[in-house]
């Protein structure tokens, strides 16, 4: 996959092709943006185009409301699920003041045809763009329609009679619903990084964990015990494994929020291996014990009831 930016989108395929487009902010790559991915794939291979998903660097919102946005996924994250769709190349605007201001025809003059040169546009039936989100889906075709390109709205796509959405998503992780996100997802909700140095206390306690840092935007569950799996890189295991989100106030007190993964059955030195840690179901909330003995007994329950996920 081609990972396109202001900074080189002049040298890539797109600026002598063109291709079709995909719009949208993608956080979380829910089922509902599966299903534009797919009209997007299916349109580009009768037309023999590169299809692209457009979307941006940081979310709207934090340049609108002027706040940090958390977010379910990471862009790199984002990249393998485009990966996976099958789409060919992703394209990272930065969305700015200036950018925001765009009226919706210039928007569709500049980026849709000046620089994305698209010939296919998909977006959803809720779609918006331009200034102050005035363009609509409709006003998209009828552009479409006086530039030349094709407009493929995609209908709403529900679970439980819901519309999927990213806010959903995020709500599943902000309560630590891991098997409704995955019925919104299609995929668990999962965090990434590279296994850096802990206290070691898990070790000490006959439990070694893998610890990361996830990025600052990423959205965390509830501080608590989570049945998860993990996959190590180089690795194409997926091993049963028990993440501590939290405190630890056990031991640590005030320290920050950390991600402590005991993989079961493991025993492999893993410092500076980049892991990825889907989590399946909520075991318990974040408990401080009177005693290291009583938390061990405990960490031995969740391990048990870990063992009992299906990966």
């Amino acid at each position: 996959m081609q990972i396109i930016d202001n900074n080189n989108y002049e040298k890539s395929i797109i600026a002598q092709k063109g291709c079709g487009v995909c719009l949208g902010n993608f956080d979380g790559v829910h089922i509902g943006h599966g299903r534009l991915l797919k009209v997007l794939k299916e349109k580009c291979a009768e037309k023999k185009i590169p299809s692209l998903v457009y979307t941006f660097h940081t979310h709207p919102s934090e340049v609108i409301s002027k706040r940090p946005v958390k977010l379910v996924m990471t862009n790199e994250q984002r990249i393998e699920a485009f990966v996976d769709a099958g789409i060919d190349l992703v394209y990272f605007e930065d969305f700015t003041w200036e950018y925001a201001c765009l009226s919706p025809q210039k928007f569709v003059e500049d980026v849709l045809v000046s620089k994305l040169k698209a010939k296919i546009v998909v977006v959803g039936f809720d779609y918006s763009f331009g200034k102050m989100g005035e363009g609509k889906a409709s006003d998209l075709e009828a552009l479409g329609k006086m530039y030349g390109f094709e407009v493929f709205v995609v209908p709403q796509v529900s679970v439980e009679e819901k519309k999927v959405a990213s806010t959903i998503l995020r709500d599943c992780v902000g309560t630590g619903d891991m098997d409704r996100f995955y019925k919104y997802a299609n995929r668990p909700y999962s965090i990434w990084g590279k296994v850096i140095k802990g206290r070691r206390v898990g070790h000490q306690l006959g439990f070694p964990t893998a610890n990361i840092l996830p990025e600052e935007n990423l959205l965390l569950p509830p501080h608590g015990v989570y049945a998860t799996y993990t996959e190590i890189e180089g690795d194409s295991v997926k091993y049963q494994s028990v993440t501590n989100v939290g405190h630890n106030p056990t031991f640590q007190g005030d320290r920050p929020c950390t991600v402590e993964t005991h993989i079961i059955d493991y025993n492999k030195e893993l410092y500076g291996k980049k892991i990825k840690v889907s989590f399946k179901k909520q075991i318990r909330r974040e408990m401080k014990f009177s005693s290291p003995e009583d938390l061990i007994e405990r960490m031995k329950q969740d391990i048990d009831i870990a063992r009992k996920e299906e990966i």
